[in-house]
């Protein structure tokens, strides 16, 4: 299924996330990918941090929202479809950009995604979005190939939550991600902000750009 990247109407959203301060910005980061064994584990090195902060708690088997009220399903993917082009404005990364896969991947509609984290390592990786089922899996490259891991970031409807988590990309099974978790909390909170803003657009304005 191909990917569906941001409507217009997204994009005119990204001045709400504008002045979003990066994640944890109090002190300074570095971030980095882990072994070939784990692609998709970030660490953080918090050069300020003192030695009673310096612990990070991990996602672990994966970190979820609570059940949220004020916004549809509808909105709330469009927000997740938001962060692939936009991770930007949810993540410590910079210079992120998006053009079609090739190959395998493509045919499964993929996008290839590149992006800078804070210490200046360069990611990799196949993006796949899935509306059915409303998930989207980020797959790191090693080399020209796709990792064992993968990152899933999915919308639960029973009761509607946003949860991100790591996974074996052939068996399904869960990994232990050390991806820190107050940082993917922020992302999943800028997430649903963004959904619930775009809701209150939309619910104030008619498709002729009138008011409701």
């Amino acid at each position: 299924m191909a990917v569906a990247l941001p409507s217009r109407r997204a994009l005119a959203l990204r001045p709400l996330l504008a002045r979003r301060q990066p994640p944890m910005a109090a002190c300074r980061h570095a971030w980095s990918y882990a072994p070939r064994s784990s692609p998709h584990r970030l660490l953080r090195r918090c050069t300020s941090a003192s030695p009673a902060t310096s612990a990070i708690e991990p996602v672990g088997l994966g970190i979820s929202s609570a059940p949220l009220t004020g916004v549809g399903a509808r909105q709330l993917f469009k927000a997740m479809l938001f962060g692939i082009d936009g991770a930007d404005r949810f993540l410590p990364v910079t210079s992120v950009s998006v053009r079609p896969a090739h190959g395998a991947a493509a045919e499964e509609g993929a996008v290839l995604r590149a992006m800078t984290l804070d210490d200046g390592t360069k990611v990799v990786e196949h993006v796949y979005a899935d509306r059915l089922e409303g998930l989207i899996r980020f797959v790191q490259l090693e080399g020209a190939r796709e990792g064992e891991l993968e990152v899933v970031h999915v919308m639960h409807s029973s009761p509607l939550r946003l949860e991100y988590y790591q996974r074996h990309r052939l068996t399904g099974e869960r990994v232990f991600w050390d991806a820190p978790r107050r940082v993917m909390t922020e992302a999943i909170d800028a997430t649903v902000a963004l959904a619930r803003a775009a809701e209150s657009h939309a619910a104030a304005t008619d498709d002729f750009g009138g008011k409701a």
